[in-house]
């Protein structure tokens, strides 16, 4: 039985290989298997690569978006984004994309995605102009991203003095 994986056409037993682990098995030669594990290892760094690619792209999208743009004269609106809206979610969005340049924070792609249509989506508070609705979605948003650190309260009394 043949299988291909990564553009390397092998047999049955590097593809129980791939199953069981980094284990040497029997019936493989030690090459082929050094040559499975280095396929496996290229590929986790292509989709790591590919992944973070999308993040430094939507973190210069966000970056963007966080500063107020110049009114369009002509036909049709003037701004995409409103500037108070820009401004009130400003903070925000920097936070954001900060999160999203740094590569040990682990973001899901369901997170990626909300935030792209946060930006792009036509109903999108951010395109609108109440800034009071793109300032709460914009910071639920930032919570589900950057993640919201509790604060921890002892259960010690404070004077207070008047």
């Amino acid at each position: 039985m043949t299988w291909h994986v990564a553009g390397f056409l092998g047999h049955d037993c590097a593809s129980s290989h791939i199953v069981a682990g980094s284990e040497h098995r029997p019936g493989c030669t030690l090459g082929e298997t050094d040559h499975i594990e280095r396929s496996a290892r290229r590929e986790r760094i292509v989709k790591h690569d590919r992944v973070m690619k999308t993040r430094q792209r939507l973190a210069r999208r966000v970056e963007r978006a966080a500063l107020p743009e110049r009114p369009f004269i002509g036909r049709g609106p003037r701004y995409l984004v409103q500037p108070s809206v820009a401004a009130a979610c400003a903070s925000s969005l920097r936070a954001i994309a900060a999160v999203l340049r740094d590569e040990t924070h682990s973001i899901d792609e369901a997170s990626l995605k909300a935030v792209e249509r946060f930006l792009t989506r036509g109903g999108s508070p951010f395109l609108g102009r109440d800034s009071t609705a793109a300032l709460r979605d914009v910071v639920r948003l930032k919570d589900v991203i950057v993640g919201v650190e509790l604060a921890v309260f002892d259960e010690e009394r404070l004077a207070v003095a008047v």
